[in-house]
């Protein structure tokens, strides 16, 4: 004959341990355990109990409250014990057998009292379980998109993150560590006859700075002078737009050679100089007069070397530039800097 009624509910049937020893006639509270460890029911209709032989009635011979077992009346000295914790839910709170439980039968967001350990497992993230997170090897989590894996953080030192296949920045800047760039040694060498001497871009900077045209002998008489001027530097190599003017140098007292100081970097060219491109506007040359920009080795201002046809190079002195009215200048110049 097939069963008539409620349908029946699976799940972890469990016999409490016996506390028959702690029935004396007086104590009516006791704690359910199962092989010793404490347990608890989501509603007293969960238990079958047996006292003497004789089945209780739950909330009314018995209540529970956690793992707090209280009989309305306390059991006698040597009556026997047996109760059994139900699968069923029976209004309550379902306990199912351990390992019994699939994903079908969750709904909803999933919050762990503690850590959540898959234990290497990979987390599926999508309906058709090819973007995932796994962590199958010791020390290593990888990121998975359409099967493929895109992202690996790693404990190696010197390459925490590796990116499969291109990196995009959709806001803000990538911040570069103090003493730290950017590594292109996995580029191939295509030069001819040179030898690499780094491959790590460590700095990049740009920003505005004041020449000051001067002399290195007896000073210009003037009102003001200047010019703002520009650089960009790009690893150790410092390029710059320079700017300079002085208001209508007077007096015959200026002497030596005319240069402009406040550079923003030190030229390191190994014991070399570095030459650039100059012009002069309001200023007097002499016919067949060429003029060019010069930075000296661990220097960090502009000479003016000038050579006129037919006579040795000589530096540009600074009474040439007297009695103009504000004479100007343009220098582009890049070079090697500390």
């Amino acid at each position: 004959m097939s069963y008539i009624g409620r349908d029946i509910r699976t799940g972890a049937f469990r016999q409490l341990d016996d506390i028959s020893s702690g029935f004396d006639g007086s104590d009516t509270t006791h704690t359910m355990q199962v092989n010793s460890t404490n347990v608890s029911v989501g509603d007293v209709n969960q238990i079958l109990l047996s006292l003497g032989g004789v089945i209780q009635k739950p909330g009314t011979d018995f209540t529970v409250s956690g793992s707090t077992l209280t009989f309305t009346t306390a059991p006698a000295a040597n009556t026997s014990f047996f109760a059994i914790l139900l699968g069923s839910d029976n209004g309550g709170t379902v306990t199912p057998t351990d390992g019994s439980v699939t994903s079908d039968k969750l709904v909803g967001n999933l919050v762990t009292p503690g850590t959540l350990d898959v234990n290497g497992q990979e987390l599926i993230l999508d309906a058709d379980a090819d973007t995932s997170i796994t962590a199958d090897t010791d020390d290593q989590i990888d990121f998975k998109t359409g099967g493929t894996d895109r992202l690996t953080i790693q404990s190696t030192s010197g390459n925490n993150v590796v990116v499969a296949n291109g990196l995009t920045l959709t806001d803000g800047n990538l911040i570069v560590a103090s003493g730290h760039g950017l590594d292109f040694s996995a580029q191939s060498d295509t030069g001819t006859g040179e030898t690499a001497s780094g491959s790590v871009l460590n700095d990049y900077e740009q920003g505005t700075f004041t020449a000051n045209p001067t002399t290195e002998g007896t000073d210009f008489t003037t009102s003001s002078r200047g010019g703002a001027s520009f650089y960009t530097k790009i690893g150790d190599w410092v390029s710059l737009q320079i700017n300079h003017f002085i208001t209508t140098p007077s007096g015959t007292s200026s002497s030596g050679n005319f240069v402009l100081t406040g550079m923003p970097f030190v030229c390191n060219a190994g014991g070399n100089s570095v030459v650039g491109a100059c012009s002069f506007g309001r200023t007097t040359m002499p016919s067949g007069f060429m003029i060019s920009s010069q930075i000296y080795d661990n220097e960090s201002k502009v000479r003016f070397l000038t050579t006129v046809s037919g006579s040795a190079t000589s530096q540009l002195q600074a009474e040439g530039l007297e009695g103009m009215i504000t004479p100007f200048g343009q220098v582009f110049i890049s070079y090697p800097c500390d």
